[in-house]
């Protein structure tokens, strides 16, 4: 799940007032609804891909991942 504790700027927090929202996991529900969402075409995931590299690059994709470069990298298979 994480840390269990985190350190947040507060003072940069209430400057600009902004809000915190957190959340568990997911509901029941939630994986057919987001299946039937991609099956019927109401979401199209590939927007969500950042990038797609071959399985020998998957090292260089989750550095990328960690230093904040794209959303989602796909890696391919190995051949």
């Amino acid at each position: 799940m994480g840390k269990t504790d985190i350190m947040f700027p507060i003072g940069i927090m209430c400057g600009k007032e902004l809000h915190v929202t957190g959340s568990f996991r997911y509901s029941a529900g939630d994986y057919q609804l987001a299946l039937d969402m991609v099956a019927s075409g109401r979401l199209n995931v590939k927007d969500l891909i950042s990038k797609t590299v071959p399985f020998e690059e998957a090292k260089e994709a989750f550095e990328n991942v960690k230093r904040g470069n794209g959303i989602k990298w796909l890696i391919e298979g190995p051949k």
